[in-house]
């Protein structure tokens, strides 16, 4: 399974669920667990979905927000 473009070039994502960050992924492909992490219950990326760096946010944890904002 392949993420969207954008993520593809990420080398780390944070996911909002759960306050959890999700950083086993690098490269071109990332695995089914970081996918369904990153998807809503619609299959559409949480919102808001966020770039900053190397950093994906998916989804809203407000102390995760504010550390990749800082």
């Amino acid at each position: 399974m392949r993420p969207p473009a954008a993520i593809r070039s990420r080398h780390r994502t944070d996911d909002g669920k759960d306050d959890e960050t999700v950083s086993k992924f690098s490269g071109d492909k990332a695995g089914k667990e970081v996918i369904e992490a990153m998807l809503g219950p619609t299959g559409n990326l949480r919102a808001p979905t966020i770039h900053k760096g190397k950093t994906v946010l998916a989804g809203f944890d407000e102390e995760v927000f504010e550390r990749i904002s800082g």
